[in-house]
């Protein structure tokens, strides 16, 4: 796995948690169905009422059972442990849900939306429901190594995200992203994908009458700093009192460390 993770920046790792473990994750993405946070939002396409993409992130100093998912031993262990790392910080966490005929995920990498920087910073996206591959994620190989920041995406139409400053991002719809293969995955409940910030991913549309709850926990490791090249933070942490400074180190205060 660790070699797959550094070749291509990403990697499907089976069944990662155990029953005891799904059930947790389940009633983790539930209390934040139950009860949204202050960055909540449900996107819909403009010809389907029905097709639902819900979002939320940054919920798991409120809502216990999603800090529980994000500080359990077994995941941290297996981030540091494919990564080479002895430091792990725990950087956010993000509840996307899909249902019926939702809005694509437009192709982007995340880096660009992060105050972080770091080659080793990575997500676990873990499924709680059975995803096909023809409406699962995709990502393409080696993109964590091309060392670009694109220009980030709003998830709503796919547009690129405007910026005031000039930070020398570029148009990822101007990249030749088929010289790159793709890789798209069929999962099972409790499976999960670790990829690399850097590494660039989509999805299929999703068309199917079952539901696709994840939650992806965004982790920051050995190398990891503050950065000011990123356009609109999401979580906004630049509008939550964290003081950015250019190579700053990882305020602790508001990413917890999990691992030293």
């Amino acid at each position: 796995m660790k070699r797959s993770l550094f070749n291509d920046g990403f990697v499907h790792v089976k069944s990662l948690l155990n029953c005891e473990e799904l059930n947790l994750l389940i009633e983790a993405i539930n209390s934040n169905i139950d009860s949204p946070g202050p960055f909540a939002k449900t996107l819909k396409p403009k010809n389907d009422s029905l097709g639902k993409f819900f979002m939320d992130f940054n919920n798991w100093r409120r809502l216990p059972k999603i800090e529980q998912v994000c500080k359990l031993n077994k995941i941290v262990n297996l981030v540091t442990s494919l990564t080479d790392s002895n430091k792990c910080w725990l950087f956010h966490d993000h509840i996307l849900i899909k249902s019926g005929n939702a809005l694509p995920t437009p192709l982007h990498h995340d880096r660009p939306y992060y105050i972080t920087k770091g080659k080793l910073n990575c997500s676990v996206w873990i499924t709680a429901d059975k995803v096909s591959r023809d409406s699962g994620l995709i990502f393409y190989k080696k993109t964590h190594k091309l060392n670009k920041l694109f220009i980030p995406k709003a998830f709503i139409d796919g547009g690129n995200i405007d910026s005031k400053n000039d930070l020398d991002f570029e148009d990822i719809d101007q990249f030749p992203i088929s010289n790159h293969e793709a890789v798209d995955f069929a999962m099972m409940p409790g499976d999960a994908i670790i990829f690399f910030n850097s590494s660039i991913h989509t999805s299929h549309p999703h068309n199917s009458e079952r539901i696709r709850r994840a939650l992806s926990i965004r982790y920051l490791l050995d190398g990891a700093s503050l950065t000011k090249k990123y356009i609109n933070a999401t979580p906004p942490f630049d509008r939550m009192g964290v003081k950015i400074d250019e190579g700053s180190t990882i305020p602790e205060n508001y990413f917890p460390l999990l691992k030293s």
